[in-house]
């Protein structure tokens, strides 16, 4: 079978064929537009290379904005290498991804801190995660380069379906955060990943405010980002952050598989507090399932977020209610239709979107 994404997160976190977005940590789909390139894209992948490619257009509509509709679309170009493989014995793993950003969103008219488009972002050519990730013993890795945190923290797989950003890492990290670590930007860092079954700990340090040109850094921030999070039983994350430069903050995190609804059905619910950030408090919570055996390879989706929001003293809470469903129209191509609901502070705005993901 043709992985057009290898897998990107640690090894605990299984592939992912619902994600949203090619971005997604260990977002895999089942074939390639390009066919196995007559047996060559599986020889490559026995001797470790595995590359992908994936272009991602859309649209999203809102009769509350000034523009109704907007165009936009996001490629993925990524390398993955593993090195036991090519090199030798006790070797461990390269990620270089790329990314090409176009068009425009609709969060710059509605003015909500979610962004309803996870792949919306300054239009760019840029290099997004550069890293090399080491085993060292057992289940214990040490990855270093250019590191995405929304790569690695905070992550709710039953959430990846939805195409809200604040469905991937949460709103309150990047409102608080802002330029830090989080699509499309990456920054030099480093983070360990230890599996003492049940229990597995991450933690993590980057670069603050880092100078760079199109993804590549031209010089180091003064500032730091550190992040630790310790998960139960694949169940429950409990984790936090600290900048030297910008407000503070911990999480929680339940996300939990329902073996009996069928594959990759599951609900998630996350709660975020940072008391000096502008997002004081956060809360979301959703569902993943499948239709049925008629479509066995559609995926469902529902959410629901909430942010308490204070600016200048002033308290502006803000919401979104989001439904979606992934179609399979065929192993490398999906289409996904979607429904959002944002409650912003200044209007309520209804938005309808069309995805369609297709892989090379």
């Amino acid at each position: 079978m043709l992985l057009a994404a290898s897998a990107r997160a640690f090894a605990d976190a299984p592939p992912d064929p619902c994600g949203s977005s090619m971005t997604k940590p260990n977002v895999v789909r089942p074939a390639a537009l390009t066919g196995s390139w007559g047996g060559e894209r599986d020889t490559l992948a026995d001797d470790g290379v595995t590359p992908g490619l994936s272009y991602a257009p859309e649209i999203f509509a809102s009769p509350e904005v000034m523009d109704h509709y907007v165009i936009a679309g996001l490629a993925v170009a990524s390398l993955d290498l593993d090195l036991a493989k090519l090199v030798g014995d006790g070797w461990g793993t390269m990620h270089v991804v790329g990314l090409g950003i176009h068009g425009h969103g609709l969060s710059e008219q509605i003015q909500d801190i979610y962004g309803v488009s996870n792949n919306v972002a300054t239009n760019d050519v840029r290099l997004f995660e550069a890293w090399y990730e080491q085993p060292i013993v057992g289940k214990t890795s040490i990855r270093a380069g250019l590191l995405s945190a929304d790569q690695e923290f905070v992550i709710a797989r039953h959430s990846t379906v939805l195409i809200n950003s604040t469905f991937g890492v949460i709103g309150q990290i990047s409102a608080n955060e802002e330029s830090e670590p989080v699509y499309p930007i990456a920054r030099p860092g480093v983070s360990a990943h230890v599996d003492l079954d049940p229990v597995v700990v991450r933690a993590a340090a980057y670069d603050g405010q880092t100078n760079e040109d199109h993804g590549i850094p031209t010089s180091l921030g003064h500032s730091a980002l550190f992040l630790g999070e310790l998960q139960l039983y694949k169940l429950v994350k409990l984790g936090g952050w600290i900048d030297t430069a910008l407000p503070n903050g911990v999480y929680a995190v339940i996300d939990r598989g329902f073996k009996s609804l069928g594959r990759r059905a599951g609900a998630f619910a996350r709660v975020g507090y940072s008391p000096d950030g502008v997002v004081q408090i956060y809360a979301d919570a959703g569902l993943r399932g499948l239709p049925g055996d008629w479509r066995h390879d559609d995926f469902a989706g529902v959410g629901v977020a909430f942010s308490r929001t204070e600016i200048a003293g002033v308290r502006r809470d803000q919401a979104v209610v989001e439904a979606t469903y992934q179609i399979a129209a065929t192993g490398w191509w999906t289409v996904q239709p979607d429904a959002q609901v944002v409650f912003a502070p200044d209007r309520t705005a209804l938005v309808g979107a069309v995805r369609m993901t297709i892989v090379f």
